[in-house]
């Protein structure tokens, strides 16, 4: 294993965590988009790509009361960070008649050897790609 620790620090990696709103063109909620979204340290390490869809229950006042994991690609349990940063999100309404609800968040999990243009690309296509587990 020691072995292998040259190489893993020889390479840059750049990563980028997409954040977009698969139900609906105009969503009731967005996320504060102050607090950068972070890319899961063990998904990292293990150069771990992929998406996560999940409906969140927020309060009127735009706090995370729930968050459900609906799909996710590769596997659930890559996420498990995700999950957690994502039930500390504030949320502000996109329109003065927001109440309390669901909103659906999808995160694509991006990474790239190449730089940040090249992963932020590699995103925007994921993002077209049905974000589930096959297999």
């Amino acid at each position: 294993m020691s072995a292998l620790l040259p190489l893993l620090f020889s390479i840059n990696i750049y990563a980028d965590v997409a954040v977009s709103y698969p139900q609906t063109a105009n969503p009731a909620w967005v996320h504060d988009t102050t607090k950068m979204v972070p890319y899961p340290l063990e998904m990292a390490k293990s150069q771990i790509t992929g998406c996560a869809v999940y409906q969140v229950d927020i309060d009127q006042d735009g706090n995370t009361t729930a968050v459900r994991l609906v799909s996710a690609a590769p596997k659930a349990a890559a996420f498990a960070a995700a999950t957690k940063a994502l039930k500390a999100w504030h949320w502000q309404p996109s329109s003065a008649a927001s109440q309390a609800g669901s909103q659906w968040v999808r995160m694509d999990f991006c990474l790239s050897q190449t730089g940040n243009d090249a992963v932020k690309k590699q995103c925007a296509i994921q993002s077209q790609i049905s974000c589930q587990a096959k297999g």
